[in-house]
């Protein structure tokens, strides 16, 4: 796998770029950047792409676009494969002629010789059949590896065809022109690394790309734009119907809707358009067939962490870290470093630039929670049209830790959406309720200090008869 490493990068002319890769949520899109003039154009595009999907860019009147059908490519990559072949072929019928080799001992017999003439023919004939079989097994092995360097070669590539293009250009001055097409099987997955250092409250946010793509040549120079979005989405609002009641709707005539048309450090710096914000980088190399990792932006932050106990889910204890991001942190899979120890991957938000923010980095071991239901039941009403049921939990925390704990403990309240259903809390007086019911203590746990806290409640509603 590469890996590369770029400074920060300010908003560069897009006359400038000779390649660009955009990639989207669902969708990856190559442009490549040529300066051209009057007269005849020629190059050549993937094999896969058709008239269809090439999107042709340019001030200049194009009189006539041809695009031919696919011949071989003479790529230096056509050339690593065609030289692997040959080495393959060769190895396979060095390894034929060793099997064939001892087929025939195989059917060698002695006969008509004295005791020791087949004491000294067999001595040889061993020694031969001995060295045939290490030959034979030396051979298969060179094989499997260059068959293997082979299929390496061969998985850089979707296709080893490309398809000539010629464009006959009328230009008033010298011009650009742009070839824009879909890039298929690309992957591109983002990892974002929080490594937490909890003694000395800091929190690293390292977010990376690890691209991979088979066009069976090198992007060398290549511009790249992250999208948070994906292609075709959410282009339009919905429709404005009218909203008919107490009469049959009117039929609706619907509109159709067009077509739609190794590793590098790349410190990549957030853009801002006019409507949307993006990523970009430029000066990567990203080679076919090879996974690159691209580092688009890394952050020291400070990071306050403390004890979070769901109460209402798992009651365990968990490390958070909060923090204030100074470059937003796009969603994706994140890995979780805490004091060293890697701890494991999960899914993360998007976290905005200003904004706090907070991440899990898995249980406290120190901090043991003890939950106790100490009172579940239910009563009715002298006359029968009211049952009360009261529920209580009791919450044993202890420090086990050789510093004090800053610990919340966050249960949930029900909520009432009916008037004749009342619900009212039990137990000890809170930090904090929330409208959604989130009820809150905060409170610091000093060394080998254990605590006790209850939370219930009571749950009153008519009885159905």
């Amino acid at each position: 796998m590469r890996f590369f490493a770029l400074s920060l990068l300010a908003s560069t002319c897009l006359l400038a770029q000779d390649t660009l890769l955009e990639i989207y949520t669902n969708n990856a899109f190559l442009t490549k950047r040529y300066s051209v003039g009057s007269g005849l154009f020629e190059a050549t595009v993937p094999a896969f792409i058709t008239n269809e999907t090439l999107h042709v860019r340019t001030a200049c009147e194009v009189k006539e676009r041809t695009l031919g059908a696919p011949v071989s490519a003479n790529t230096p990559l056509q050339e690593r494969i065609a030289t692997a072949r040959g080495q393959v072929q060769s190895l396979a019928q060095e390894y034929a002629a060793l099997e064939a080799k001892e087929r025939l001992l195989e059917r060698v017999s002695f006969t008509n010789a004295s005791f020791g003439e087949l004491q000294t023919n067999t001595q040889g004939f061993t020694t031969l059949f001995v060295q045939t079989l290490e030959a034979k097994e030396d051979k298969h092995k060179a094989l499997q590896e260059a068959q293997k360097a082979l299929d390496a070669l061969l998985s850089k590539q979707l296709t080893d065809e490309v398809k000539p293009l010629k464009l006959l250009l009328t230009c008033n001055a010298p011009s650009t022109l742009e070839l824009r097409f879909e890039v298929p099987n690309l992957e591109a997955k983002r990892l974002n690394t929080f490594t937490g250092e909890s003694e000395e409250g800091r929190l690293a946010i390292t977010q990376s790309l690890f691209l991979l793509h088979a066009l069976g040549e090198d992007l060398v120079h290549t511009t790249l734009r992250l999208y948070s979005f994906g292609y075709n989405q959410n282009l339009a609002p919905i429709p404005f119907y009218p909203h008919y009641v107490g009469l049959p709707q009117p039929m609706m005539r619907t509109m159709l809707a067009a077509a739609p048309e190794s590793s590098m450090d790349a410190k990549a710096q957030p853009q801002t358009l006019e409507t949307k914000e993006i990523w970009e980088a430029s000066g990567i190399t990203l080679p076919s067939g090879e996974r690159t990792q691209v580092v688009l932006n890394r952050q020291q932050l400070f990071g306050e962490y403390s004890v979070e106990i769901d109460g209402y889910g798992t009651a365990f204890a968990y490390v958070k870290g909060s923090f204030t991001p100074n470059t937003t942190v796009e969603a994706g899979t994140a890995q979780f470093v805490l004091d060293g120890m890697l701890l494991g991957e999960r899914g993360t938000p998007k976290f905005l630039q200003g904004e706090a923010a907070q991440v899990y980095f898995g249980q406290h071991e120190l901090v043991g929670v003890e939950k106790q239901l100490v009172r579940n039941f239910t009563t009715e009403s002298g006359f029968g049209s009211t049952k009360t049921t009261q529920t209580l939990w009791k919450y044993t925390l202890t420090n086990r830790s050789l510093k004090p704990q800053n610990v919340t403990l966050l249960e949930r309240l029900p909520l009432s959406t009916h008037e004749k259903v009342s619900i009212k809390r039990l137990g000890s007086t809170p930090t904090s309720i929330e409208e959604e019911g989130k009820v809150r203590w905060n409170l610091t746990l000093e060394p080998a200090e254990q605590r006790t806290l209850e939370f219930g409640y009571t749950q009153s509603e008519p009885i159905e008869k």
